[in-house]
């Protein structure tokens, strides 16, 4: 009704009111954790490779999603009969993940991290080549889902195999996996607008980003195994 402006001081208008309702909820008195023995005591010098191989799977990941992430609307845009659907697009990878990580969590308890983020990543590539494949609206809406129901997810496993690797320096590892993942995200839009510039064509540059989601999918599977996974669970502290 009033433009960009408009919409930016109504999404303001609505995180305001959201930190209102929420903000008396994070607090730093919460209960002490429960943990697992094993988990704290027992080293994992073998996993150092593994924790190595995800910094490199999360930073193609930011490459990978970055580049649909930034290029989606312009995309549909530029492509004569799918250019209607440009908002939607948008407003569709929204609402996929406002709603994808509950799937996922299940997912994440029956095949464990390390093969729900390669699953994710799998699926995530096969979105991000969708629209080079197809022109039509079905593969404008599969890149939405797939981009919208896998990013947040793949970031929850990440994060999670970073503390199941180095439970006692948690904030070290995830320091490391952020430092990384921005490295991802900076050099995707620069990678992507060289090949649109020198092609003509964001195509280029979405096969290139969806082979890296692609490799990195393929890498989690054969290279990063999830801490404890086939080890009988240790009892609680009490």
């Amino acid at each position: 009704y009033g433009g960009s402006r408009a919409a930016w001081a109504g999404i303001a208008f609505i995180c305001a009111v959201a930190l209102a309702v929420t903000g008396r909820w994070f607090t730093d008195d919460a209960p002490p954790a429960t943990v697992a023995e094993t988990g704290i005591n027992v080293p994992f010098p073998q996993y150092r490779t593994t924790f190595g191989w995800l910094l490199a799977v999360y930073t193609a990941e930011a490459f990978a999603y970055v580049v649909p992430a930034t290029f989606l609307v312009a995309i549909v845009v530029q492509t004569p009969e799918l250019s209607r659907y440009a908002a939607l697009s948008w407003i569709v990878v929204g609402l996929t993940g406002a709603f994808a990580t509950f799937p996922w969590i299940r997912a994440m308890a029956r095949l464990g991290k390390a093969h729900a983020l390669a699953v994710a990543l799998g699926v995530q590539a096969i979105g991000i080549a969708a629209p080079v494949i197809s022109r039509s609206p079905l593969a404008v809406i599969l890149a939405a889902v797939a981009l919208g129901g896998t990013f947040m997810a793949i970031t929850l496993f990440a994060a999670g195999l970073g503390r199941d690797i180095f439970p006692q320096r948690t904030n070290s590892a995830m320091s490391r996996l952020t430092v990384f993942f921005s490295i991802g995200q900076i050099l995707g839009p620069l990678v992507a607008t060289q090949l649109a510039l020198r092609f003509n064509s964001y195509d280029p540059a979405l096969l290139v980003a969806a082979g890296v989601a692609a490799l990195a999918s393929a890498v989690t599977f054969v290279a990063i195994r999830e801490p404890g996974r086939a080890r009988p669970v240790a009892e609680p502290l009490r």
